[in-house]
Order: structure tokens, then sequence, then C-alpha cells
């Protein structure tokens, strides 16, 4: 299988300047409100208890829809 190391290397090419543990909340929002990857960019940004769950003090540090979307696959992509 692959190795957790290996994994984090993988998304690490996917998730250029942001920590991976907000990216991961942002994804469990995304999963628990239905929220598409834009829209989950946007609540994260509009929403005080959203950044503040995802460790984000700035609108600058919500990653983009895509880089969202890329992260979802990759964990879709590995069974996660």
């Amino acid at each position: 299988g692959l190795g957790v190391v290996n994994f984090l290397a993988i998304i690490s090419l996917y998730v250029v300047n942001f920590y991976v543990s907000e990216t991961l909340r942002i994804h469990m929002l995304q999963n628990l409100y239905d929220l598409s990857d834009m829209g989950a960019k946007y609540e994260v940004i509009d929403s005080r208890a959203f950044s503040e769950f995802c460790g984000v003090e700035s609108s600058n540090q919500v990653p983009d829809g895509d880089t969202i979307g890329r992260f979802r696959a990759l964990l879709v992509e590995h069974g996660l």
C-alpha cells in the first residue's frame, strides 16, 4: 500500500502554501454541510465559526476551489 510518508508527499504537490490540517478541516465541513468546492471556500471566508474551526485568520489563507477539489480527489483516490 501507499505509505504515510509517500501519501503526504503527494498531498504536498497539490496543497502548496496551505497546511494539510486546514484543508482536511475544510474537507470535513464540505462533507458535513454538502458544500461544493467553491461553496466550501466561501463559507470558510464568510463564517467566523468555520474559519475558526479551520484555523484560518485571513481569506488569503483559504485555499481556492480547485485546490480543495484536488485535495478531495486525493483522499477519495486513496480511500481516505
